[in-house]
């Protein structure tokens, strides 16, 4: 079983976690590819994501606002609109969760819960 993932943040202990998570795996044989994206380098969705990818997982710390509009963006890619976007926040609130599931996530997490189950979420 394959897997494409994308991870688009600037914070490094998320990234290092999430890449070590999909090397443990891969040695346990479900192959991920892993594609990280910093916040700084985004273009445009049909740049940055592949259209077999299965996961984008963002960090939406940085550059808030941001991040909604590139969500929204990917969200009205026809190849891109399917995939299935987790988003990753600091702390939780409800402005920020009304503002993340409009822009058409799938699921909200804080860090620290994505700590605990990134290796179920890059399992499936």
């Amino acid at each position: 079983m394959f897997s494409n993932v994308v991870i688009i943040s600037n914070d490094l202990n998320i990234v290092v976690h999430t890449r070590t998570t999909a090397l443990t795996l891969t040695k346990l044989n479900k192959q991920i590819h892993l594609k990280e994206i910093t916040v700084d380098k985004l273009t445009v969705p049909s740049n940055d994501i592949s259209s077999n990818t299965n996961y984008i997982i963002v960090d939406m710390d940085e550059k808030f606002d941001i991040m909604i509009d590139y969500i929204n963006e990917i969200r009205n890619d026809n190849n891109l609109c399917s995939i299935k976007i987790i988003a990753l926040i600091s702390s939780d609130s409800c402005q920020k969760r009304e503002g993340i599931f409009s822009a058409g996530c799938d699921s909200i997490m804080t860090k620290k819960e994505f700590f605990v189950v990134a290796e179920n979420i890059l399992l499936f």
